[in-house]
């Protein structure tokens, strides 16, 4: 085949590439934590360096993915309503102060829809919650409102209980109360409603998805691997994260199959490995 020949193919397959669409194939929901340059010890592997952050998102532009907010997926999901042929939603866990210089205004430039889910009872705080990384500085009330104003058009805030308490194996009540305080407290900073919540840790149970399905949210995030398709619950959809021990590869295959069997073997091998030492 002469070079003219192949270059009509290649284009030929990254134009049926770029326009398959993901009302059959699925929507890849990126579950984010940190992206800072700060090395925080105990916490390499929920923290991403800016650099490896920012050539993730070109690639993802590069590849022909459309960023889309959570109101978007939950119309197409709820109601079939259309989406970009190639969506994509970028969200963030915990709300850590470092996003407000690293990340924020950056996906705000590039016109990049994106979401923070907040614990209101953590914010201004630290890390608590996390015993072997207990003082990573958490974005204040105050903050939030000054990001929101800037950026409010590309960022959006949602709920992640109130006090980032795992949510499974708790009573209906405690379920309620840690969802439900959390969302109100939200919506009177934010002054709008708050309508989406990720578990935190991503723990969750089917008492849990039954007492959450009971509240006024319209959707609720897991930290299952997959890709979001019509069809699930709405109320245990799910995110695949994005760690800090991933390789370029590993980023990829998240991202077109919600899920990356490299990134699995290396953790078989391993735990495998560590096995056979101390044994």
């Amino acid at each position: 085949m002469t070079p003219a020949g192949k270059r009509k193919k290649l284009a030929a397959k990254m134009k049926f590439e770029n326009n398959f669409s993901p009302t059959s194939q699925g929507v890849p929901i990126l579950c984010y934590h940190n992206v800072s340059d700060t090395k925080y010890k105990n916490y390499s592997l929920y923290t991403l360096p800016v650099k490896r952050f920012k050539t993730q998102i070109r690639w993802l532009r590069r590849l022909g993915y459309s960023a889309v907010s959570l109101d978007a997926l939950y119309e197409h999901l709820a109601n079939g309503k259309p989406l970009p042929l190639k969506a994509v939603v970028i969200t963030f866990d915990d709300g850590y102060r470092d996003l407000q210089t690293t990340t924020i205004p950056w996906l705000a430039k590039m016109e990049l829809a994106h979401t923070l889910f907040l614990n209101s009872g953590k914010m201004g705080g630290t890390t608590g919650w996390i015993p072997r990384a207990p003082d990573i500085s958490i974005l204040s009330a105050e903050e939030v409102k000054g990001i929101d104003r800037l950026h409010g058009d590309w960022v959006d805030f949602q709920a992640h209980g109130r006090n980032h308490l795992a949510l499974r194996n708790q009573t209906p009540e405690t379920v309620r109360k840690e969802v439900m305080e959390d969302v109100q407290s939200l919506e009177s900073i934010l002054n709008r409603p708050v309508s989406y919540l990720a578990y935190p840790f991503g723990y969750y149970d089917a008492n849990t998805v039954e007492s959450v399905v009971k509240t006024p949210l319209r959707a609720a995030f897991t930290v299952d691997q997959g890709l979001c398709r019509r069809g699930q619950n709405l109320h245990s959809l799910p995110r695949v994260e994005i760690l800090g021990n991933d390789w370029f590869i590993d980023f990829i295959m998240k991202l077109v199959f919600g899920w990356s069997p490299i990134a699995k073997l290396r953790t078989f091998l391993k735990l495998t490995w560590v096995k056979l030492r101390s044994g």
